[in-house]
């Protein structure tokens, strides 16, 4: 899935995922593939770099601070998932599309990571809650933090465990 790319056709009778991604491991360094690394503009890379310490440092914030808001270690989570837990950047572009009615951005899904951090620069994402979609509003020069299904698993796996005690 690393690279440039969209999801392959669709069967009868489903949505079309219609995007374009570039999707790069970026950290650890030893993961990641330069092949598919853009080489223009050239300051790509080193924008990149600086967005993948800045990255890390908010994911550890919220790791900690999701631990002490549930009464946690502070750092059980960053052990969980280890130093060289794998970062990835994903690039989506949505373009113009002359039948909105066969298409979505991206069909409903989890994300399999610890976090999803996304900055919104168009409106669209919607998340499930209590099985109705919401709308996410865009909030300009903000992030927004979705729990991936592995943090979900830990958060239950710990305060199972805190109540147990």
């Amino acid at each position: 899935m690393e690279g440039y790319g969209g999801d392959p056709s669709p069967e009868q009778g489903q949505f079309l995922d219609w995007q374009d991604r570039l999707l790069l491991t970026v950290y650890p360094h030893d993961l990641r593939v330069p092949k598919f690394w853009p080489q223009n503009p050239q300051s790509f890379s080193e924008i990149l770099e600086n967005y993948t310490c800045k990255m890390r440092m908010v994911t550890k914030l919220v790791s900690k601070s999701m631990a002490k808001s549930l009464h946690l270690e502070e750092n059980c989570f960053l052990e969980q998932f280890g130093e060289g837990a794998t970062l990835q950047a994903r690039f989506n572009h949505y373009p113009c599309c002359q039948r909105p009615d066969i298409v979505l951005g991206l069909k409903p899904h989890t994300d399999g990571t610890g976090y999803t951090v996304i900055l919104q620069d168009i409106e669209g994402l919607q998340i499930l809650q209590n099985q109705q979609w919401l709308t996410v509003p865009t909030v300009p020069n903000a992030l927004f933090i979705l729990m991936g299904d592995q943090m979900e698993v830990n958060v239950h796996k710990y305060t199972t465990m805190a109540i147990k005690v």
